[in-house]
């Protein structure tokens, strides 16, 4: 937990950072007008050209690494229990920084509690940004069939790659489709079941007083949790809304004592 609170204090001193962004800009333009006069005018726009290049290629990188690590911890806060959530962000954060985490949170979506039954959610974020990518694949397949099968009308070079680019996309698509289905479905824990709701409306049960198996699946980033010598399983994505929640509940009311989610 300390370390985890140090990665918030640290990854957003919000301050320190506008101030680095103007000096880089600064050292930027000064450098940019001292190249502009020392070089002859039949290069400057080459030149130019490059430098601009380069400084946007830079602070793309920049805001995309800072995006990754603010994606990152935005992540771990979600998948804590709403206590200890709270607690993370009531510890000498500045009242910016808490602004900042509670507005991203709110976006992402939460428990649902209705009574004595608790619902688990995947992110809406994650929601969003899975059907944006599904509609970019489907552009990228549509163009790249087109090109590939001869409609567009280029040269004959072009079609091969196009074709294996434009089925590529559409493999993609089945994928994020898939994936898409996944992530509407709930995960419902009531007093006597644990039950996981589909998309198109099926439920899977689990009573807690039948004999349970809870097995990790790190590289599919889960937790499976299946009735002992029987088929099938109910998967409990590490990507759910209040994942530390469901599986403390998980842990107390399946009977088991070691958290084997734990890395």
């Amino acid at each position: 937990m300390t370390s985890f609170k140090w990665r918030i204090d640290s990854f957003y001193d919000r301050q320190r950072s506008h101030s680095l962004q103007l000096s880089f800009q600064m050292v930027w333009a000064i450098a940019a007008a001292a190249c502009y006069l020392m070089t002859p005018p039949a290069h400057r726009i080459t030149i130019f050209a490059s430098l601009f290049g380069i400084f946007g290629a830079i602070v793309l990188a920049a805001n995309i690494r800072q995006a990754w690590r603010v994606r990152r911890v935005v992540h771990r806060l979600r998948s804590m229990a709403p206590d200890d959530r709270d607690q993370v962000l009531g510890r000498q954060l500045s009242p910016e920084v808490r602004e900042f985490y509670e507005r991203r949170l709110a976006a992402e979506g939460a428990v649902d509690v209705d009574g004595f039954v608790e619902r688990f959610p995947f992110s809406r974020v994650d929601r969003r940004e899975t059907l944006a990518v599904f509609w970019g694949a489907t552009t990228i397949a549509t163009v790249g069939l087109a090109v590939g099968l001869g409609v567009s009308g280029l040269e004959e070079r072009w079609r091969g790659p196009a074709l294996v680019v434009g089925i590529g996309a559409v493999l993609v698509m089945f994928g994020l489709a898939r994936r898409f289905q996944r992530l509407a479905s709930v995960i419902e824990l009531t007093p006597f079941a644990i039950i996981e709701v589909r998309a198109d409306g099926c439920r899977r049960w689990l009573y807690w007083n039948q004999p349970l198996v809870l097995r990790k699946r790190g590289w599919l980033r889960r937790l499976e949790l299946a009735p002992q010598g029987a088929p099938g399983h109910i998967a409990i994505d590490y990507g759910r809304v209040g994942f530390d929640r469901l599986v403390a509940v998980i842990l107390e009311r399946g009977g088991f004592h070691t958290p084997s989610h734990a890395a």
